[in-house]
């Protein structure tokens, strides 16, 4: 997982670096007994942390929806929230 960590802006596959990684990572997501709030508490002390001590913290969200269902020469795209 640190390997995802170290390179945010990549996929799997290219951060992972080799076929058997990928799958170590999949087979991780995959298991039932992994919940996503347990991965998300495991950041939470030290995003409080790292906000506590910003002058100015930023919350973005976006908001953009996209209606491509009137595209007649495309097929499998819609509406996308």
């Amino acid at each position: 997982m640190w390997l995802l960590a170290e390179q945010p802006e990549a996929s799997v596959p290219q951060a992972s670096g080799s076929t058997s990684e990928s799958q170590s990572i999949d087979r991780f997501w995959a298991n039932e007994r992994v919940l996503p709030t347990q991965i998300l508490a495991s950041h939470r002390g030290s995003v409080v942390e790292r906000a506590n001590a910003a002058a100015v913290v930023l919350a973005i969200q976006a908001t953009t929806d996209l209606n491509f269902s009137g595209l007649q020469q495309t097929s499998g795209l819609g509406f996308i929230n």
